[in-house]
């Protein structure tokens, strides 16, 4: 039964390992399963199962419990310390998470939100400017273009 055992073993290592769009960072100590997006980095000592999207930072220390993942979405900060635990949970585009949160639900775009259980505490912009946001949805350019853009403005 060797060969059983070796391809127990590779399949739980090819299962566990994340997908990367590009210019990421996962930090020490972290075990991330998932997929992350462009420019998206996990800080040191995760542990966390999520599907987190484009140019969004996740602190130290931040894990998820239970068996399904998390979906974070684009622009987003999740601060140091934070849990999710529940079912399926949602943290939808431009949202902010701050440190020691324990969420246990959706949170909405754009919310702030603090405590635990976490809370809504306040949002990042006023209503029509969280729709503007989220009609423009900037992080949904391609790779190619932020490549091409950078530093044209920063002369």
């Amino acid at each position: 039964m060797p060969l059983l055992r070796f391809l127990r073993r590779l399949f739980r290592a090819a299962a566990a390992r994340p997908v990367l769009e590009g210019f990421n960072r996962i930090g020490r100590g972290t075990r991330f399963d998932g997929s992350l997006g462009l420019c998206s980095h996990v800080g040191d000592g995760c542990r966390l199962r999520a599907h987190v999207g484009r140019f969004s930072s996740l602190g130290h220390g931040v894990e998820s419990v239970g068996e399904t993942p998390v979906s974070i979405g684009n622009d987003c900060w999740v601060g140091n310390n934070v849990t999710f635990r529940g079912g399926p949970l949602t943290v939808h585009d431009g949202a902010a998470i701050l440190a020691g949160a324990v969420v246990d639900g959706d949170v909405p775009p754009y919310a702030i939100v603090a405590g635990s259980p976490a809370c809504v505490i306040g949002h990042r912009y006023d209503p029509a400017t969280v729709a503007t946001l989220l009609d423009v949805a900037w992080w949904d350019n391609t790779s190619a273009y932020y490549a091409t853009t950078k530093g044209k403005n920063n002369r």
